[in-house]
């Protein structure tokens, strides 16, 4: 069973694990062509993909769950990974232009304080990408690799959480349609599978690769009493007494 960020990365260098990485990397640079100086962060073990945007990002960082430690990230390069509770991301807020979740959120203790945290430190209409694992999807029964722990979601499920968490849904897409297997079969047949699976078993998908955008509401003044966004979420703030008709 994979526990600590050590077995993840044995893992990603196993066979199985650098044919699951190379195909959802691909699909990641389609929806994120570049990201040129821009401020991204990877939480949950984010670094396979993470590598694809540092050489262009103006500040790339890796955080690990504190549960599965950390490694040292990049390789033979100042390190740029750390610790870090979802329920209290140290950074900032509106620091990051985009941030990735990547074995992350089937993690979660609280999956809504994760998401929270998440929009804090992103900036306005910052982009969010999360890679989740498919509650209906054979992946999420192999319990050996990385998407077969923690709790797997259907679409409707984490689509409502990310709504009510003031996201707006850019993209949903099912992925990874290689069979959860070392033989070298299956591997080979990866490809074939990338291209057919969505239009013939969207159902059987490992994983759905979603992006969003957070959501800002335009502030108005208090003194109308009309509803006003406080960190994303309507509250109701009353006119001040001397306001107030007939008084």
């Amino acid at each position: 069973m994979l526990v600590s960020a050590k077995d993840y990365e044995d893992f990603y260098l196993s066979r199985t694990g650098r044919v699951m990485r190379d195909v959802l990397r691909q699909k990641i640079r389609k929806i994120w062509p570049h990201a040129k100086g821009a401020r991204l962060l990877g939480y949950g073990f984010a670094y396979p993909y993470l590598d694809l945007y540092r050489p262009e990002a103006e500040i790339t960082v890796g955080a690990g769950r504190v549960e599965m430690g950390v490694l040292p990230w990049p390789e033979k390069e100042h390190n740029a990974a750390l610790l870090a509770a979802s329920q209290a991301l140290p950074f900032e807020s509106n620091y990051f232009d985009n941030v990735m979740l990547i074995h992350a959120l089937e993690h979660a203790g609280s999956v809504r304080a994760l998401l929270q945290e998440t929009w804090r430190v992103l900036r306005s209409n910052g982009r969010m990408l999360l890679v989740i694992p498919n509650r209906t999807g054979l992946w999420s029964m192999a319990s050996w690799s990385p998407f077969g722990l923690g709790t797997p979601y259907s679409r409707m499920q984490i689509v409502d959480f990310l709504r009510e968490e003031q996201f707006d849904i850019e993209s949903v897409r099912p992925a990874l349609f290689a069979l959860p297997s070392t033989r070298n079969f299956t591997h080979n047949m990866a490809p074939t599978l990338e291209r057919i699976g969505p239009y013939i078993m969207p159902a059987l998908a490992g994983v759905y690769i979603i992006e969003c955008t957070k959501k800002v509401y335009a502030r108005v003044n208090p003194d109308s009493g009309s509803k006003v966004p406080a960190g994303g979420r309507w509250i109701y703030v009353p006119k001040p007494a001397g306001s107030v008709g007939g008084t």
